[in-house]
């Protein structure tokens, strides 16, 4: 499945690019394909839906996006007092921008 999934995305991307065949794996490599496989086997059903806003990954510990970072009232509304912001310097945050 996941050949067919990796040689899918790849025509999506570029249907008309030449594509070679790949030699043969080594043992080592079939090994570890093998295993890798296994770690991207996913549980759909298990999985959460995308969720509008920042999401809470632990205790008082959100993941957002930028635009989460920007948005004053879910900020308050959340309670969250601090933001780490590892995105380059395009976006505009700092104690200025939220005082």
């Amino acid at each position: 499945i996941l050949d067919s999934c990796i040689k899918s995305i790849t025509m999506s991307i570029a249907p008309t690019a030449y594509i070679p065949e790949m030699p043969p794996l080594s043992e080592k490599e079939e090994t570890a394909l093998v295993e890798l496989k296994k770690l991207l086997k996913l549980n759909l059903h298990a999985i959460e839906q995308l969720s509008f806003g920042p999401a809470e990954i632990l205790p008082h510990l959100y993941l957002g996006s930028r635009d989460d970072a920007g948005d004053l009232e879910t900020l308050r509304r959340l309670g969250i007092t601090h933001i780490l912001n590892c995105a380059s310097g395009s976006v505009r945050t700092g104690s200025e921008f939220y005082a």
